[in-house]
């Protein structure tokens, strides 16, 4: 038998099609679980030294067709995302334009309709309508520690920290 008459085996740098599938099968069926325990799930997505890190909610379109939410450029943005999915789950309907000042923090977070939800593979997955749009999401985004937005002159934060994700609502322009 020569070398090459030997069944080769799949590179772990590049995992096969049927690998990546049963990997996202898990996922999803991971993510079911927490939904069905707590209401929704946090998906986190690692950024890069070109793409910040990103987290979003699976799950809360459960709740009226709630839209699910974005952070990005938080390292751990699940921590906000919970706390705003406890309000919702309770009942509260968040809305581009609107603000919320945290009662036991200084900060502050607004909220802007994502343009294009269908990088949110998860609950696009879980909770979009075959053949229909992707599920709407808002984006929710911090204010730097002084209090100022990203399309305000005062905001510290580099702007590749937190691109936008969809248009200025005119209520915040």
């Amino acid at each position: 038998m020569q070398d090459d008459d030997l069944p080769q085996l799949p590179d772990p740098d590049e995992p096969t099609e049927l690998q990546l599938r049963q990997f996202a099968d898990q996922h999803a069926a991971h993510l079911r679980d927490l939904i069905a325990e707590h209401g929704w799930a946090v998906q986190g997505v690692i950024g890069d030294h070109e793409h910040p890190s990103v987290s979003y909610t699976v799950g809360l379109t459960r709740y009226h067709g709630h839209p699910e939410l974005v952070v990005v450029g938080l390292g751990n943005g699940g921590g906000l995302l919970n706390l705003l999915g406890e309000r919702v789950k309770a009942g509260e309907r968040l809305r581009a334009g609107q603000v919320i000042q945290f009662e036991r923090a200084t900060q502050r977070v607004c909220f802007v309709t994502v343009e294009n939800p269908e990088p949110l593979i998860y609950a696009n997955e879980l909770y979009q309508w075959a053949d229909g749009p992707p599920v709407p999401a808002l984006q929710v985004v911090w204010a730097d520690p002084a209090g100022w937005f990203p399309w305000e002159e005062e905001y510290a934060v580099s702007p590749r920290t937190q691109p936008l994700l969809g248009p200025l609502p005119e209520s915040l322009a």
